[in-house]
């Protein structure tokens, strides 16, 4: 239906764009300008933004309006295309989006078909004509499989999620902005007794406040513009020196947890439920750097945005995510959370054949609990001395050691082990941890030299399931783009196939449990309603089958798949 109206379309707008541009939106321009680089970051640009701008006005159209189940099948062309060529980010980069960016726009349902036919033909042209020409290029194939296997099927999947939505407790949201609010206060007043009367919400009187010759800090970078930064790496970093600075990242942190959720949230909510978007496609951030990456094919949630919320609160307060999870119910009494446990630390172990990986993933289950891998890294990483630690210093020491393990596979190092660590930690114990991780774990390092060449000789890495990922700038001459793309191209594997095991397991559970059981997926976790009639040991046997027997059926993992699923009255309390 979808590819019908797009080659309907395509008759109309090749004589918009013929009239407009001369013979050709995309290659007259681009053979007159630009060199072959450029015309493949062109392409990527109209080969994404095109089929999300055909999308919505395809969809609109009158007498004839496509389900909201049917319009991802645009998305089809869209997995395609981002499978075969760089990402949106890359042409983002080169600053095209600007260049060829609209105004905001009336809704499209709200224009007279007649008027938007010629703008919904210019874009199904230019969708079928990059359609067309992906078709021709190296990796087809291999798209193509990859998109009839994941992309497609889930479709149905995310439409049931989006159309059911998740019922709001709108009184507890009310609370729990008070509560941030509160505590947003308490931060504030301890920050004004070290700098003085600054408006701490506005970037400038930040700056003024923080930084020499006004302020009471060093200015370690600076922004495009030469300005002091106040990015949350440069802060953490000052905090490292200068303790306070941790209540600067904690404000800011706060202010956002009430404009992006118990105040952001509000405008979401529709009859007491929110219907949110999950997007197949996304560019994700890079681990390290923190800057806009390429793809990894994660499902990304938006509009609103709960993967943002976050998982605890922050080192002096006690604001955490739990407190507005609470705020999401399920539709039968009991809510359910099933998420995989630690799934990218296995993963790479298999990835990287790494002999002491595989054999903590095969240990046996002890009193019913799985093999705790961050215990046994701080046990030899401290030796004799963890048998002479009080319980409370076992758990700072695995905490440290859990975050180690997580941050270092994806090429972290010292300085961002000590940012993010939930416990302070000095530099010198995170110098001494990373070192203690490469020499436990030689075989991840092989792994990462192994994926950097692979990405220079064939352009791009790829998933156990064939999600590619291209690289053109791991031969770049710029060494911050190189650097960031060998740290991909170690990466992404390892995320992007946790992201193929996700939905794998998905779709399968879909097809097991009535509709509108399930309400969310959240990076690793899927979320939703216990089905009434359905008791939880039932219910748990069913997410096993799905999220654990299937997807290993297909991967093949050499560590077993494991998960911990919570049942509760909210979100937050699912445990």
């Amino acid at each position: 239906m979808l590819l019908a109206a797009l080659l309907g379309e395509e008759r109309v707008g090749l004589k918009v764009l013929d009239e407009k541009y001369h013979g050709g939106l995309i290659d007259d321009r681009i053979h007159l300008m630009l060199d072959e680089l450029w015309e493949e970051r062109i392409r990527a640009y109209y080969s994404t933004v095109a089929v999300e701008e055909a999308k919505r006005v395809i969809a609109a159209r009158a007498g004839e309006r496509i389900r909201k189940a049917d319009t991802k099948l645009l998305d089809s062309l869209h997995a395609i295309v981002g499978a075969v060529q760089p990402s949106l980010a890359l042409a983002r980069r080169s600053g095209l989006s600007a260049r060829h960016g609209q105004p905001e726009r009336p809704d499209v349902e709200d224009i007279p078909w007649e008027r938007l036919r010629p703008y919904s033909g210019a874009d199904a042209a230019v969708t079928m004509r990059e359609y067309r020409r992906q078709m021709q290029l190296p990796g087809w194939d291999n798209a193509l499989r990859v998109y009839r296997l994941l992309e497609e099927p889930l479709f149905p999947v995310l439409h049931d999620i989006e159309t059911t939505g998740i019922a709001i407790d709108t009184v507890r949201l009310a609370s729990a902005d008070a509560a941030i609010g509160a505590e947003s206060i308490r931060v504030g007043e301890r920050l004004r007794a070290i700098l003085g009367d600054y408006d701490l919400t506005n970037p400038t009187a930040l700056r003024e406040a923080l930084f020499e010759p006004t302020g009471p800090l060093p200015v370690l970078a600076r922004t495009k513009e030469g300005a002091p930064s106040t990015a949350r790496g440069v802060l953490e970093e000052l905090a490292i020196e200068y303790p306070w600075v941790a209540d600067v990242v904690e404000y800011r942190h706060l202010n956002q947890l009430r404009n992006s959720f118990t105040q952001g949230l509000v405008k979401h909510i529709v009859g007491g439920r929110i219907h949110g978007q999950i997007r197949q496609l996304r560019a994700d951030r890079d681990e390290e750097s923190g800057e806009q990456a390429t793809n990894t094919w994660r499902l990304a949630s938006s509009e609103p945005n709960l993967q943002n919320i976050p998982a605890r609160g922050g080192e002096h307060s006690n604001i955490s995510g739990d407190l507005i999870r609470k705020c999401f119910l399920p539709d039968t009494g009991t809510w359910f959370a099933a998420d995989y446990s630690g799934i990218e630390f296995w993963i790479m172990g298999h990835l990287a054949q790494d002999p002491l990986i595989l054999d903590w993933g095969n240990q046996p289950l002890e009193d019913g609990k799985p093999f705790d891998p961050h215990k046994a890294t701080a046990r030899l990483a401290l030796g004799g001395k963890w048998d002479t630690l009080t319980d409370k210093e076992q758990r700072f020491w695995r905490s440290t050691y859990k975050n180690a393990n997580f941050l270092l596979i994806f090429g972290g190092g010292a300085k961002r082990l000590v940012q993010t660590s939930r416990f302070s930690i000095s530099l010198d114990d995170a110098e001494r941890i990373v070192q203690q991780f490469w020499d436990l774990h030689p075989a991840i390092r092989d792994y990462h030299n192994r994926m950097i060449a692979q990405a220079r000789q064939l352009g791009y890495v790829e998933t156990l399931l064939g999600h590619r990922r291209y690289l053109p700038d791991i031969n770049s001459h710029d060494n911050q783009e190189r650097t960031r793309a060998e740290r991909q191209a170690g990466n992404m594997p390892v995320q992007g196939t946790a992201a193929d095991l996700i939905k794998l397991a998905v779709r399968h559970l879909w097809e097991r449990v009535p509709r509108h059981t399930l309400n969310n997926i959240v990076h690793d976790e899927i979320d939703g309603s216990l089905p009434t009639g359905l008791t939880k040991v039932d219910f748990s046997a069913i997410l096993n089958d799905s999220m654990v027997i299937h997807p290993q059926s297909i991967l093949h993992l050499d560590v077993p798949i494991r998960i911990e699923v919570g049942y509760g009255p909210n979100w937050g309390e699912a445990k």
